[in-house]
């Protein structure tokens, strides 16, 4: 074979000399691979993915643009909703929520760490080298204090948290959850486990939030009724004790203790208002969460599609085979 490179500079006629001369190795080689990867394919445990979508609306539809105006802490964005489904997706309450969540399988009552402690995954599965290693290291790093089901625990919830897969579109308020798993049963119990909780979770926050606005309130309007009041009273004392109507000074005095009375007046009813909205806002049992897409099983298995994985196979064994090519005959070669 001619020199690639030679006097700096790359002679393109023995490049192409070079992966003819090549090719035999090159097809022998990306057969062999592909082969390999057809019986792994074939043999391989399937992983199954369940999804669910939804819309959320975190946002406060009331609007007390005169409260709000008065009262710090009452405006309509203190009662909005705020908390980041991403990072409860990654809580320990919504692990804990789904591995402890009891399921029904094949018969019997259990819940996934004793599911997936009692050796009834996939054969394939317990082989996996990378699986075993990561036990391994799982059990060197776990403090000495865990007792066995502690332990078991904290890897379910590993497991868990490893199966999720959370995208969002913010413009949109759209949300997707996609839940991987080998077990098409467990799947679909984890997105419908995750799905549920975040729902209920987020029905608490909002549930709590009126609870305090309506606590607020009340004290609110407890002390608006106690200055009407004292307002209402000192305009009666100054009518009784005032019979010059004629005085300027006097009917200053009377109009401002008649402002008084229509300002507390008027934020009195207001706050009733906004009482009688947050008893209902505690109350609501609707969620702020608006379900697109239920829980369903994709009919396509997960991972890289077969044809695309053909091709990265061969990308790769082509540069593999001619770097190695290189290497070997590089006295030759470059010059």
């Amino acid at each position: 074979m001619k020199p690639i490179y030679s006097d700096h500079k790359i002679n393109y006629t023995a490049l192409i000399e070079f992966f003819k001369y090549n090719s035999f190795y090159y097809l022998k080689f990306s057969v062999l691979t592909v082969l390999i990867y057809f019986i792994y394919f074939l043999f391989k445990s399937p992983v199954y993915e369940t999804s669910v979508s939804f819309y959320t609306n975190y946002s406060d539809s009331n609007n007390y643009s005169f409260i709000s105006s008065i009262v710090p802490g009452a405006s309509a964005d203190s009662g909005s909703l705020k908390f980041s489904i991403d990072h409860y997706l990654k809580s320990e309450k919504l692990l804990n929520d789904v591995v402890e969540k009891e399921f029904v399988i094949n018969n019997e009552k259990t819940n996934l760490v004793e599911y997936w402690n009692s050796g009834k995954t996939s054969f394939f599965s317990k082989l996996n080298p990378i699986s075993i290693l990561r036990k391994i290291n799982y059990q060197i790093m776990f403090i000495s204090d865990l007792t066995e089901n502690d332990k078991q625990k904290q890897l379910a919830k590993i497991r868990v948290l490893n199966s999720i897969s959370y995208s969002k579109d913010l413009m949109l308020s759209h949300h997707k959850i996609v839940l991987k798993d080998k077990d098409l049963t467990i799947s679909k119990f984890m997105a419908n486990s995750i799905f549920e909780s975040l729902v209920s979770f987020s029905a608490e926050i909002e549930n709590s939030k009126a609870k305090e606005k309506k606590v607020f309130i009340q004290e609110r309007l407890l002390e608006v009724k106690s200055s009407l009041t004292a307002s209402e009273n000192d305009m009666l004392k100054f009518l009784k004790e005032n019979d010059d109507h004629t005085s300027p000074l006097l009917a200053l005095e009377k109009q401002r203790l008649q402002r008084n009375i229509s300002l507390y007046s008027q934020l009195y009813l207001s706050l009733s208002d906004q009482l009688e909205t947050a008893k209902i806002d505690e109350n609501d049992k609707s969620s702020s969460i608006y379900t697109l897409d239920s829980p369903y099983i994709s009919s396509f298995k997960s991972g890289i599609v077969f044809h695309k994985m053909i091709l990265l196979i061969l990308i790769v064994n082509f540069f593999i085979i001619s770097i190695y090519k290189l290497f070997i005959d590089r006295s030759k070669l470059i010059q």
